[in-house]
């Protein structure tokens, strides 16, 4: 193993993952079990091995050479060059996708108003800080506590910013006729991170790069005890590729009035708070990432819903 290690593609590789996961990186490991590489991780890859290699490897074919070996004997064997070069997101967000984004404006204005009126009654929803949206394409990155999250920001955002705003949803929510017809109507933008990450940040650069506003969740899932969960970088990556900022929203209540166990939401007050917005000039995604979190884990510990 030693020896195969000592080629240039190896060296290349092992450099690639070591720099990215912070570890010693052996032949025999696995890049997700073992070096914890994510979905981000795994694009960033790919996309240095193109770069560097002339080789294009899909996600599915990835996860038949998950050991570094394996990885390595394939692009022995099927190399076109070796050029190494640094994984590059502002080139991959550059390219030139285009994509069908559809939408309907009268049915979300209404589902919006309906939405409004029943938190307003049922969870007293209060609404502050919308004047920190700023006109223009932004993105709202709020904590994700429930079912209910993503129709209380539908309903709170100001009129003049609602029907160019978005939501991010995995496709496997939306098939079937009746659900894509929901996310059409909902302004949902569908994606697929697990079978093709590449291509949903794309379609989410496209969204921004139209002038439209985006709602991404950076936990990714649902909290199960009202903490915050660590939060993925992907948001970050397109604010400082587009040069767009991130408007951190606190969500307050939700968790209350519907946690992942309920079937049914409670008369629980809801607040949604819209936070000062977070620009790119000169920061890492690290620090777009950490700073969006803080931000929003200051107010919940403040209003007593976090630990």
């Amino acid at each position: 193993e030693v020896q195969a290690l000592q080629s240039p593609v190896a060296k290349a590789l092992r450099d690639f993952l070591r720099k990215y996961t912070n570890k010693e990186v052996k032949g025999y490991e696995h890049i997700e079990l073992d070096l914890g590489l994510d979905s981000l991780g795994k694009v960033e890859l790919l996309s240095f091995i193109e770069s560097s290699f002339g080789l294009s490897i899909s996600e599915k074919e990835l996860s038949s050479m998950m050991s570094l070996d394996k990885l390595i004997q394939y692009i022995e064997k099927h190399k076109e060059k070796k050029e190494i070069v640094d994984i590059n997101w502002s080139a991959i967000l550059k390219e030139n996708k285009t994509f069908e984004i559809e939408s309907t404006n009268l049915p979300f204005y209404i589902g919006r108003l309906l939405l409004y009126a029943f938190f307003k009654l049922y969870n007293s929803l209060d609404v502050e800080g919308a004047e920190n949206i700023p006109k223009g394409p932004c993105i709202l990155a709020p904590n994700h506590a429930s079912y209910l999250d993503g129709f209380v920001i539908a309903c709170s955002l100001p009129k003049e910013h609602a029907l160019d705003t978005f939501f991010l949803g995995d496709e496997y929510y939306f098939r079937g006729k009746l659900r894509s017809l929901f996310a059409k109507l909902a302004h949902v933008i569908t994606i697929n991170l697990n079978k093709d990450l590449k291509g949903s940040m794309q379609k989410s650069a496209y969204v921004l790069k139209m002038g439209k506003k985006l709602v991404i969740f950076p936990e990714g899932a649902r909290t199960r005890d009202g903490n915050l969960l660590p939060f993925k970088k992907g948001f970050a990556i397109l604010s400082k590729e587009l040069g767009i900022p991130v408007i951190p929203v606190a969500i307050l209540g939700t968790y209350e009035s519907m946690s992942i166990r309920d079937k049914l939401p409670k008369p629980a007050k809801i607040k949604v708070i819209f936070l000062e917005a977070i620009y790119p000039d000169g920061k890492s995604y690290e620090d777009i990432t950490q700073e969006t979190f803080e931000s929003i884990k200051k107010v919940l510990e403040r209003k007593g819903t976090a630990h």
